[in-house]
């Protein structure tokens, strides 16, 4: 675990960005570590999981697999929103600003993010699963506006098989969200949570999945017609 002040005993300096995930961690509640377990489920192995204690356990595990970074915050922001623990990315603004605006690690030096995307942790039976990066805020916020009427209609075993062959979705992923409740409705609402923590490609593959799979042109018009406009707007 991240133990500052065992650090700080035998005379090592805490970095300055583990101690922002010290100060995360002990805002964190136990349903939003079952959430962060939940979110990376292909990232650690269940075992794994199942022994960490905390916060910061799971911040532990989560720098040793490279899924969070400390030259790289968007990991770590993504699985915050996807928390809904938006009160806390404050705290990584204020991070940037305090560190200059470009994310470094503690000596100063540039980290190379470009060479550290997180990997994901395959298990045995899935499909290779390809490196994951952040949905962008635009693709976000088009889910979040779409959430009731995606919740509600979207047939979620339909659109599942195209999400999982283009590899948005892992085999194990995809066996999470089916048993997530049962209902049609619970396993939209974990595929939602799920999908922006798949990269930007995962709202594409999504609208795609909407015409071919399930044969609902009429959600993916509405997601492609909110992007459309958006992009509009910006011109």
């Amino acid at each position: 675990q991240i133990q500052t002040m065992a650090a700080a005993r035998s005379g090592f300096r805490v970095s300055p960005f583990r101690k922002l995930l010290n100060k995360i961690a002990d805002s964190l509640t136990d349903r939003d570590i079952t959430t962060l377990k939940f979110l990376c489920g292909d990232k650690i192995p269940k075992g794994v999981l199942g022994e960490i204690p905390d916060a910061k356990g799971m911040f532990a595990e989560l720098l040793s697999r490279r899924v969070i970074l400390e030259g790289d915050l968007t990991g770590l922001e993504d699985l915050l929103q996807e928390c809904n623990r938006e009160d806390l990315v404050y705290l990584l603004e204020e991070y940037r600003e305090e560190h200059g605006g470009a994310d470094r690690d503690h000596t100063g030096a540039p980290s190379g993010m470009e060479e550290q995307t997180a990997a994901i942790v395959p298990r045995r039976g899935d499909r290779a699963a390809p490196v994951v990066g952040s949905m962008s805020e635009l693709h976000r916020s088009i889910l979040r506006d779409h959430r009731a009427v995606l919740v509600s209609d979207m047939h979620t075993r339909h659109v599942l098989p195209h999400l999982l062959a283009t590899g948005v979705l892992t085999e194990r992923l995809e066996a999470e969200i089916i048993n997530t409740g049962g209902s049609r409705q619970a396993m939209n609402e974990a595929l939602l949570h799920v999908l922006p923590t798949r990269g930007d490609r995962a709202f594409r593959e999504l609208c795609m999945a909407l015409r071919t799979g399930s044969q609902q042109a009429h959600l993916a018009d509405a997601l492609e017609q909110a992007e459309n406009a958006a992009h509009a707007l910006d011109r």
